[in-house]
């Protein structure tokens, strides 16, 4: 008996050369992917992971991926240093052919998480063709002030700038 692992042979006898993997392709379709996690500072490497999974699952570049998850990182951060009690944050991912879209949410004891001054915005800012924050008045039920983070990109732009 042979512990050999079989690799089967073509007519003339020899290996058949191994098959290049398809690229992934940018979707003519959005692809879309929602996460929530809990509050905490923990699960910022959660979210990151799953963000640049489903980044690099729609077909974009080592370097897009990159910067999406320094992005995500910055605007999580925000909401995630004083969370209201209960609260989660949840980020919505959307890439497709032209550009790449995150929208962060959460709840927050603090007024202004990410103010212009705030440096992590200027980093956000520098990651994205566009980002914005919006956050309502305080919530007595919620225990906070909700909070969306929305930021996005041109891919091409970054092609670009890879090549």
């Amino acid at each position: 008996m042979s512990l050999r692992p079989h690799f089967p042979r073509d007519h003339r006898g020899t290996r058949p050369a191994a098959r290049p993997r398809p690229r992934s392709r940018p979707a003519a379709t959005p692809a879309r992917v929602e996460f929530r996690v809990a509050p905490d500072l923990s699960q910022l490497m959660t979210l990151r992971a799953l963000a640049e999974a489903a980044g690099l699952q729609a077909g974009l570049h080592t370097a897009e991926t990159i910067d999406l998850g320094l992005a995500i990182d910055e605007a999580a951060t925000a909401l995630m240093a004083d969370p209201a009690p209960g609260s989660t944050v949840r980020c919505a991912v959307t890439v497709d052919a032209r550009r790449i879209t995150v929208r962060i949410s959460g709840v927050t004891r603090a007024e202004s998480p990410l103010d212009p001054d705030h440096f992590g915005w200027h980093i956000l800012c520098s990651l994205t063709d566009r980002a914005a924050v919006d956050q309502t008045p305080f919530d007595s039920h919620r225990g906070g002030y909700p909070t969306v983070v929305d930021f996005s990109h041109q891919r091409q732009r970054l092609l670009r700038a890879v090549r």
